[in-house]
């Protein structure tokens, strides 16, 4: 076994008492100790000598003296017999094992590390409400970074704000009257409220309807949480109108069959409506305003390498106009 200068200074440290602490204070200081000490000891015992793992560790032979005694004071055991080269002390070999463990589980963490930060590995957890909007976008990302794993969440805009806030998900697409201060937005289109009515219907041939012109017939809206139904119920108060005949459907495409089947009229997104033969969108004359459609994240995780990359996809020569 090789014997230099830095292990003979360690057999003539043998005498030097290492300093016990107990267990709490032992505890604070394996939590806050350098890996780097952690490591030297582990490759001491691997290497059988100072002067390779200097070598190996690419630092000096006393830095690795060091760092090795660092070690042990902070598990306050004699881990190494320095009397005949560098061999394990009985405490040595439990502490070894799982030295290696920690050493092992901390490669791992790096190369995962490093494989998100390149994004050649990873999950993105995705929440939309608009598919029309957010599948093309995320298709865009896959194409870029097809090693990320996506996984995707349907739900309206009030079960996508608390997926973000619980991070649940990652990030979301909706549309917003406008956008909460503790989320990050980029707008990726712009959609106004229309009237979805059967095709043959007389109003079918109109190119616009007014709010007072429905007040009176049975309308299908979204449940509460919706876009669609806050943007249908801003449109009534706006006028001092109320529908007086109103059912519940709890989706999109729920509301779309309700009006096919002749249930009554339903509100849609401009530019959620699709094509269906069976179905007309008719303009609302005094509809809100158009609505922005949002790629959104909580601004904790923003820096996360696969939303900030997604975010940073969306220029603002990307978003649409409004649809309809």
């Amino acid at each position: 076994m090789e014997n230099d200068i830095s292990d003979s200074h360690d057999a003539a440290m043998t005498g030097l008492q290492i300093p016990k602490p107990d267990a709490e204070k032992a505890a604070a200081a394996l939590t806050l100790n350098s890996l780097n000490d952690v490591r030297a000891f582990v490759a001491v015992v691997e290497y059988g000598s100072f002067s390779l793992t200097a070598r190996h560790l690419e630092v000096s032979q006393p830095a690795v003296s060091q760092r090795v005694r660092n070690f042990e004071v902070a598990c306050g055991l004699r881990l190494l017999d320095r009397r005949s080269g560098v061999a394990l002390a009985d405490p040595g070999r439990e502490i070894y094992h799982r030295a290696r463990l920690v050493i092992a589980r901390v490669d791992e963490l790096e190369a995962t590390a490093s494989d998100l930060l390149g994004l050649k590995g990873g999950k993105l957890s995705v929440g939309y409400a608009t598919p029309a909007f957010a599948i093309p976008l995320i298709a865009r990302f896959r194409e870029k970074y097809p090693a990320i794993d996506i996984e995707y969440q349907f739900g309206n805009t009030a079960a996508l704000f608390e997926g973000l806030r619980q991070c649940r998900l990652d990030v979301a697409v909706t549309s917003l009257l406008s956008v909460p201060q503790d989320l990050i937005a980029r707008r990726i289109a712009t959609q106004k409220l229309m009237l979805c009515v059967p095709n043959g219907h007389p109003l079918a041939r109109e190119t616009s309807v007014s709010i007072s012109q429905i007040s009176d017939v049975q309308l299908l809206i979204r449940e509460p949480g919706s876009m669609t139904k806050a943007l249908a119920e801003q449109a009534f108060n706006r006028h001092s109108q109320f529908a007086d005949k109103v059912i519940t459907i709890p989706t999109r495409e729920g509301v779309k069959e309700a009006v096919a089947a002749g249930l009554g009229f339903g509100f849609v997104l401009s530019g959620e409506f699709g094509s269906d033969p069976r179905l007309v969108a008719v303009e609302i004359l005094d509809a809100p305003e158009p609505v922005g459609v949002y790629l959104l994240c909580h601004s904790e995780a923003a820096d996360l390498p696969a939303v900030e990359n997604l975010l940073e996809m969306i220029e603002p020569d990307d978003v649409f106009p409004v649809t309809g």
